[in-house]
């Protein structure tokens, strides 16, 4: 069983983890209109957003916050919307 002190440093480091994955898919973006954020969930669960520019927060990806201590978790694709997606929203006017 795991000790607060052990929970509260690996909670740390899924926050951190969340904030690299946002910042480094914020960086692809010229407008800083459109970002990434997630909402660390207390629940065991993260949730990935991606915001258009009418500021509606679009929900791309939801995993478990074991999941951010994984190799497979670092694959920035992962956290993005479709280019189906993309190509629809841009369609609506949502990213101009």
């Amino acid at each position: 069983m795991k000790t607060m002190d052990e929970l509260f440093r690996e909670r740390g480091r899924q926050i951190e983890r969340c904030q690299r994955i946002c910042n480094e898919l914020n960086k692809d973006w010229e407008e800083p209109r459109y970002t990434y954020h997630y909402d660390d969930c207390e629940s065991g669960f993260t949730k990935f957003y991606f915001c258009l520019n009418n500021g509606a927060e679009m929900l791309i990806r939801t995993v478990k916050n074991e999941f951010l201590d994984t190799e497979e978790s670092k694959i920035l694709s992962d956290y993005g919307p479709s280019t189906e997606q993309r190509y629809l929203w841009d369609l609506q006017g949502l990213l101009k």
